[in-house]
């Protein structure tokens, strides 16, 4: 996993489309690749409010081991390491908020590839 959505609903929403400040616009075909990367801004790791959205990445499947917290967002690449996940060293997610809390991850830095959705509550 190099990449993450996270959002309130269980409805298909355009990743690309999610309004989020902290999160760098996904590259494009007319970008100049010799323009050096944006710095990413910081993410926020405060615990949530128990209504927020949030996913928690945790490098091992027994909940420990390094962990990065995501709030509402799409987080391509840079900012995905920026707030502390590890490229293709993921183990265990943690959804929390209210019940429509959804987290998309993505096998690709830019929320392509591969994906797979996760909820707070598992339905099926």
């Amino acid at each position: 996993m190099n990449s993450i959505n996270i959002r309130r609903g269980d409805g298909d929403v355009d990743p690309l489309a999610c309004d989020n400040p902290r999160s760098s616009r996904a590259p494009s075909d007319d970008d100049d690749e010799e323009d050096e990367p944006e710095d990413p801004e910081p993410v926020d790791l405060v615990d949530p409010k128990p209504e927020e959205c949030a996913a928690t990445l945790f490098e091992n499947g027994d909940f420990s081991g390094w962990s990065a917290r995501f709030t509402v967002g799409s987080y391509y690449n840079n900012d995905f390491t920026a707030g502390g996940a590890k490229n293709k060293d993921v183990s265990a997610i943690k959804v929390t908020g209210t019940d429509n809390c959804v987290a998309s991850l993505y096998g690709n830095g830019d929320l392509t590839g591969w994906s797979k959705k996760l909820s707070k509550i598992n339905k099926k």
